[in-house]
């Protein structure tokens, strides 16, 4: 079992990069950028920023939704991301999930590949649960090619592709 090996500490004190940024106060979604292993996306609010936890850096600055991500243009993401994660088995796509909204991202096309659509459209089989309303977090099963988490409040959903 692990330990934790530090903190907690506020979001500015652990990544002195992003102190002074909207980014050390909240943080509504993180998932990995595809094809990297060091950077992540961090979103807030209307923002998002590249970042390297392990340099403590920003590889980007905070940036509006709508000027990094052309394909969300005309959706409700460029208000904010509520949970992201990496699509299992896809070295470029990442799924994003806004109230009951979801998208399938191309990040190097910059296109959608599925949706905007409902959660419950998306995934029939959480259609009239909570899960179908909005999501707290979500992220790739580990060492699974075809799944993800999904979490609201105390709940957890394993869900295949």
């Amino acid at each position: 079992m692990g330990k934790i090996t530090r903190g907690p500490e506020h979001i500015g004190a652990h990544w002195p990069d992003l102190a002074g940024t909207s980014f050390a106060l909240n943080i509504n979604a993180a998932c990995r950028v595809p094809s990297s292993s060091t950077d992540v996306h961090l979103f807030n609010g209307l923002y998002y920023i590249r970042y390297n936890p392990s340099a403590g850096k920003a590889v980007s600055p905070p940036t509006l939704i709508a000027f990094g991500w052309a394909g969300l243009l005309q959706t409700v993401f460029i208000q904010g991301v509520d949970a992201a994660c990496p699509v299992p088995g896809s070295s470029t796509d990442v799924y994003l999930f806004k109230g009951d909204q979801c998208v399938r991202y191309n990040f190097y096309t910059r296109k959608n590949v599925v949706g905007p659509v409902s959660i419950g459209e998306n995934w029939p089989s959480l259609a009239g649960t909570l899960f179908a309303y909005s999501l707290d977090a979500a992220c790739a099963v580990p060492g699974s090619s075809d799944a993800v988490y999904m979490f609201k409040r105390n709940r957890v959903y394993a869900h295949t592709l």
